[in-house]
């Protein structure tokens, strides 16, 4: 992008053939306009424009360049209308993570409306529990039920999950019903293993979060109750 600009700040000072003018037209001080075409000529090895008190003409490798520039820009001008298309009229593949737990039954009529309000655009849905890396896996938006770890990815909070502790009458009955959080530290607890929640659980007290011990059990050794 810094050689880009070099390059539109030397078109203006060819266009305008003043330095003074270049710089009226790009909202820049004239020592900046001189100091980027310096820049510029320094990079290229070559001298691009013949200075003088009254005008400023390009040498022979700077007609060069500025004959150039005109189709590079007009390319450019293409370019940025083509991506302001995409931003206004969103097409191609959008590949969606979400865990097993969040159901189709659930995604359905969101992945309805969303093809409907934009028919160019191909939605694929990827079911996995596992919090793979989303740039090499080609994943464009993961959804995901609790804490994110990743600092190198972009978070929005669309709605609360809220959890519930359940358990059936016989086990109620065995093992007597909690009659506040730290209860549950005597109980077996089946937790979601690919959460924080393998040897304890959250709770909201007072706005904030609290965190009880509990002995975690898996679906092989948790006893019937």
């Amino acid at each position: 992008m810094e050689d880009l600009q070099q390059l539109k700040v030397y078109g203006e000072v060819v266009a305008r053939k003043s330095f003074t003018r270049a710089a009226v037209a790009l909202g820049i001080s004239k020592a900046s306009v001189t100091k980027i075409v310096a820049q510029l000529e320094k990079g290229v090895g070559v001298r691009l424009l013949n200075r003088s008190t009254r005008s400023v003409t390009p040498t022979d490798a700077g007609e060069t360049l500025a004959r150039r520039l005109v189709p590079l820009f007009g390319l450019l001008r293409e370019l940025s209308t083509e991506l302001s298309d995409f931003a206004a009229h969103p097409r191609g593949r959008l590949r969606v993570a979400a865990p097993h737990g969040l159901s189709l039954s659930q995604l359905g009529w969101q992945i309805e409306d969303f093809i409907a309000d934009h028919p160019d655009v191909h939605v694929s849905i990827h079911l996995s529990n596992r919090d793979d890396d989303l740039v090499m896996g080609g994943i464009d938006v993961a959804l995901r039920i609790g804490p994110i770890e990743a600092r190198d990815v972009v978070v929005r909070k669309l709605r609360p999950v809220p959890l519930v502790l359940c358990a059936s009458p016989r086990y109620w009955a065995r093992r007597g019903m909690p009659s506040k959080p730290e209860d549950l530290a005597r109980h077996d607890v089946l937790t979601y293993s690919l959460w924080d929640a393998s040897s304890r659980l959250p709770f909201l007290v007072d706005g904030k979060t609290h965190y009880v011990p509990c002995a975690a059990a898996s679906m092989r050794t948790m006893p019937r109750h």
